[in-house]
Parts: C-alpha cells; structure tokens; sequence
C-alpha cells in the first residue's frame, strides 16, 4: 500500500510542479503513451484493492496529467515502475519494484 501512496503522492506532486519544467524539455509522445497506458493498467489492477487512493476515472486522469508532464526519459523511468508493479503477485505489495519506483519518484 505504502508504494501505491508514495507513487499517487509523486504523480500529483509532478502535474502540480510540472509548469516549473523548460519548454524545450524533450517530450516523445510514444514513450509517454507507452507509459499512460501502463499507469492506466495500474488504475485498473489495483481499482477495489486496499491500496486504492482514488477512483478509477481520477486515478486515470493523474496519469494523463503526469505522462503530459514529464520528458520521455522520466515516462520511460514511470513504465519501468508500473511494468514491476503490475508483474507482482498482489499490486499492494510491490516490494520488488522499490528501485524502480525511486527511480520515477526522483526523475525530474
């Protein structure tokens, strides 16, 4: 529960700082799409869980917002997150993606 928090806290935090961010920040719409649709299957597996923050339709919006946000490099780092934690036998305890969620926690 803790990582689906820390990421969810993350994604607002990005969208709310995401004006700070150059216009000249490198954006490619194929690796953000790539990982909106990730961080939407995220929304999807853990909707009706424990760990579920928001509901589905705010939850996917989050997404869209964090993914229009961020540069290539950082949806890449986000969809390596969302690939572990989709990978792992129960959503809510995604502790083998620890790295991988700092790693997108981090990326600026």
């Amino acid at each position: 529960m803790r990582g689906f928090c820390v990421l969810l806290m993350a994604a607002v935090a990005a969208v709310v700082v995401a004006g700070c961010g150059s216009d000249d920040d490198e954006k490619s719409s194929g690796t953000n799409s790539a990982a909106l649709s990730r961080c939407n299957a995220f929304c999807d597996a853990s909707a009706g869980k424990p760990c579920q923050l928001a509901d589905l339709a705010t939850c996917k919006q989050i997404c869209g917002a964090l993914m229009q946000a961020v540069s290539a490099d950082c949806a890449n780092k986000w969809k390596t997150s969302y690939d572990c934690q989709l990978a792992q036998p129960d959503i809510c305890a995604p502790d083998q993606c620890q790295a991988q969620m700092e790693a997108a926690n981090n990326c600026q």
